[in-house]
């Protein structure tokens, strides 16, 4: 079964489904990580938790070939889970010395306790953190729905920036992947108010 069939019947991600809704959204005018604002095409998700929970997500790409997975539109949820609305996105990235191979890094959202209203920002994680946050082995998670690898960046497609960060590589045709890890590093510890350690925040 490839990954769209998967998704569209639904995909536990701890306690959250995580189900394809539909290909080829337009988006006319969107910004990209990047801040400029143009045309934009998605792949769109429900992520859910029961009846309380639904966030819309989506895999955007974009004319100039950056792209990323991000909330799309309102959340039904907590204060923790709104903040999803206002960043936090995941880029996706080519490896250099692959064809047809992505990368994404797998920073995870926590509550950052020196700030009000249960605001979050993006943290460095070790494998043990991704997996408190989560309540699930986030990589061997990602492993078994299609990435082909794991680990540190340094170790999966070379040095750079943030060369010790954790990173997920897979398919560019697998779009599940990104939106797996997304919902892993991102959704997931803020629905249970994750706040972990407070360094590195990046």
């Amino acid at each position: 079964m490839g990954w769209r069939e998967a998704a569209k019947g639904g995909i536990k991600c701890g306690e959250f489904l995580v189900r394809l809704i539909r290909e080829h959204a337009p988006y006319p005018e969107i910004e990209s990580v990047e801040k400029e604002t143009g045309y934009g095409e998605g792949v769109e998700f429900e992520v859910s938790c029961g009846h309380q929970i639904r966030i819309p997500l989506s895999y955007v790409s974009f004319e100039s070939g950056s792209r990323d997975v991000r909330v799309c539109g309102e959340i039904e949820g907590t204060q923790a889970l709104r903040r999803l609305e206002h960043g936090l996105r995941m880029s996706v990235y080519k490896v250099p010395s692959e064809t047809g191979v992505d990368w994404a890094e797998l920073s995870q959202a926590r509550i950052n306790l020196r700030k009000p209203n249960k605001w979050s920002n993006l943290f460095k994680a070790n494998r043990q953190q991704l997996e408190q946050g989560a309540g699930v082995d986030v990589l061997g998670f990602l492993e078994e729905h299609g990435a082909l690898r794991t680990g540190k960046k340094q170790d999966l497609i070379g040095e750079g920036q943030r060369a010790t960060y954790l990173c997920v590589v897979f398919p560019s045709s697998n779009l599940l992947v990104p939106v797996l890890a997304y919902v892993a590093t991102r959704i997931l510890p803020l629905s249970m108010e994750y706040a972990g350690p407070q360094r590195p925040l990046l």
